[in-house]
């Protein structure tokens, strides 16, 4: 089983490698992504089914959109928390007949309203050797899809992000 996580962990730098080197604005084809099953993966291959990610699993929400790219954002929102000394990211859906809310929540530093404009601008980082390209890139991979974007933070509480994806038409 670890042979088969880490074949995949492999298989998605690989990707993402090829991804940067061709420096395209194009995103993948498009197809049927289960987003509870996509954070699962995450978790489990690049967070190796790290106890402090959790994932409720009892709303089911599928969009349209490249899997690949969608687990950069999982990846990147999972790493920011737990940079951020999180002790528990947790991440829920809710669907309507119109849309799909993804919200991750984690209990970390938080940041004040600077901090939170500067991270949502791009080209800021409070981490040594940070780009501060990490919410930029979430957020065009989110436009991409259609998706919106919400991020609220509070010192000492933590950060609330939340991604609003059209649902597939029946």
């Amino acid at each position: 089983e670890y042979a088969s996580i880490v074949e995949r962990a492999a298989e998605y730098c690989h990707h993402l490698a090829e991804n940067w080197r061709q420096a395209s604005r194009k995103i993948g084809e498009f197809v049927e992504v289960d987003l509870g099953e996509l954070a699962e993966e995450v978790k489990k291959v690049i967070f190796f089914s790290s106890d402090q990610i959790v994932i409720d699993h009892s709303v089911r929400a599928v969009v349209r959109g490249s899997k690949i790219e969608l687990a950069r954002v999982f990846q990147n929102f999972f790493r920011n928390a737990l940079e951020a000394e999180s002790e528990r990211v947790t991440v829920s859906f809710r669907v309507t007949k119109e849309l799909s809310h993804v919200v991750i929540s984690d209990n970390g530093n938080g940041m004040d309203d600077r901090t939170s404009a500067g991270a949502l601008g791009g080209g800021f980082s409070t981490k040594p050797g940070g780009t501060g390209l990490g919410l930029r890139i979430c957020r065009h991979i989110l436009g991409a899809h259609g998706a919106k974007f919400a991020m609220s933070s509070v010192v000492g509480e933590g950060t609330r992000i939340e991604m609003i994806f059209p649902v597939l038409p029946s």
